[in-house]
């Protein structure tokens, strides 16, 4: 279809369909057109289409409108270099997506991390791509999401963690314990901790040794002891405990383990 009968048929169609042709469409000319459509939800369409061109959104970066350039800042394609431009967008949500985004560099991510949003901050702190440095740095951040994102991050390193294990606020403390980058000797510290929920990500925790699963059998909160019949750490001795726990869905769930403890060991005898 030549660009003429392109134009012909894009003109007739409603904005809502424009939009869903944005969204849908891979021809480069089609993409083009819509590009410059008068109608912003169009031009955000456009944006948000991973097979939009890197030069083409690279050009709607510099649109007026800041959802469209929020979309360019969301898009898996957007280069490092338009990236880097719209890092110092002034607006907020268009520096947040950003920092959201794997293909933001570590350069620009720690940068972003210096900003006066803490939203800003709690996305750098979420990307896998922000150094260990800054995520040092996000770790002492006034604002609990921003710490919560940081104990998340899978880069955080092991003495980062074991600060934010006494960190004030429980759902913090919660992620530290159920982070495989924990210390061992913390996940046992955590298993001691006030809050059951914290108890129970310690209970999750594929690293937690069977000695500190043992002791959690024994928590008065029903899930701790549900999520210990649910480690596959949990030994054998602890389950049978468990199995006679008086919550029918502890002693079922330690009975299923245990059923599936005793076909695995089976399989593996007649091999």
């Amino acid at each position: 279809m030549n660009k003429e009968n392109i134009l012909s048929k894009i003109s007739k169609m409603s904005e809502e369909e424009l939009i869903d042709l944005a969204r849908s469409t891979s021809d480069v000319e089609i993409l083009k057109i819509l590009a410059v459509n008068e109608s912003y939800e169009v031009r955000c369409a456009v944006a948000e289409n991973m097979n939009t061109p890197v030069e083409l959104l690279a050009v709607l970066a510099k649109d007026e409108v800041y959802e469209v350039r929020y979309a360019v800042a969301t898009n898996g394609n957007t280069s490092a270099e338009v990236l880097a431009v719209l890092a110092q967008d002034k607006h907020w949500l268009v520096r947040q997506a950003v920092a959201l985004n794997e293909n933001t560099s570590v350069d620009i991510l720690a940068t972003l991390a210096k900003g006066d949003i803490y939203e800003v901050r709690t996305a750098v702190a979420a990307n896998k791509n922000t150094s260990a440095d800054t995520l040092d740095i996000l770790a002492k951040d006034k604002y609990d999401d921003v710490r919560l994102a940081v104990a998340k991050n899978e880069n955080t390193s092991a003495d980062v963690l074991v600060m934010l294990a006494s960190d004030k606020t429980w759902w913090v403390r919660s992620a530290v314990a159920r982070s495989k980058n924990t210390p061992i000797e913390f996940i046992a510290v955590l298993a001691q901790d006030e809050h059951r929920l914290v108890r129970e990500q310690v209970a999750l925790n594929e690293s937690t040794s069977a000695d500190v699963l043992a002791e959690l059998a024994k928590d008065v909160d029903i899930d701790v002891r549900y999520a210990v019949a649910e480690n596959k750490n949990t030994s054998v001795e602890t389950l049978v405990f468990l199995s006679k726990d008086n919550n029918e869905w502890v002693s079922k769930v330690a009975n299923d383990a245990l059923k599936e403890r005793k076909e695995k060991s089976k399989t593996s005898i007649e091999r």
